[in-house]
């Protein structure tokens, strides 16, 4: 289970939320008073999220493909098998990745997967082994290894201890 929630696994009931809206405009439209007050709330701050960025709106096999594995990075083992999900080839993955990412396929994953980790060395009180299995690493050496090469710390130095 994840520590957080993606905004892109949220699915509000459209149709309730798109009426309400609705409701709201044409009360403003045509005047009329509120029963209940709006109260506008400022947003607070915003993650980007590569998923929703737009650089990929050219790329829409691309798009799928890094929506499909920000939902189960865990279980993706290859972009091969991230491919064969997609009903493309890995090579044609492999291209348009480029194109939109200027990284292949396996690297912009590698970082995806590593942004995550540290993500939650900083945030919960997971073991690495948990963190292994929540973001597809396959062992704890191995994401050590990786997190000190990335980010130049090791875990427990990332941890704060």
């Amino acid at each position: 289970m994840h520590p957080y929630i993606s905004l892109s696994s949220i699915e509000p009931k459209s149709e309730v939320v798109g009426r309400e809206c609705l409701r709201v405009l044409l009360d403003e439209i045509e005047g009329r008073p509120r029963q209940q007050r709006i109260t506008w709330v400022p947003c607070g701050p915003v993650i980007r999220r590569e998923s929703t960025d737009r650089r990929f709106a050219d790329f829409p096999f691309v798009s799928r493909a890094v929506k499909r594995f920000e939902q189960d990075m865990a279980e993706i083992g290859s972009a091969r098998q991230l491919a064969d999900t997609l009903g493309i080839s890995h090579n044609t993955l492999n291209t348009m990745f480029r194109e939109a990412t200027g990284s292949s396929t396996w690297a912009y994953f590698r970082k995806r997967r590593l942004d995550h980790a540290k993500h939650l060395l900083e945030t919960t009180n997971l073991g690495l082994a948990d963190i292994c299995a929540e973001t597809g690493i396959n062992t704890v050496s191995q994401l050590s290894r990786d997190i000190k090469s990335t980010f130049g710390q090791t875990p427990r130095e990332i941890r704060g201890g």
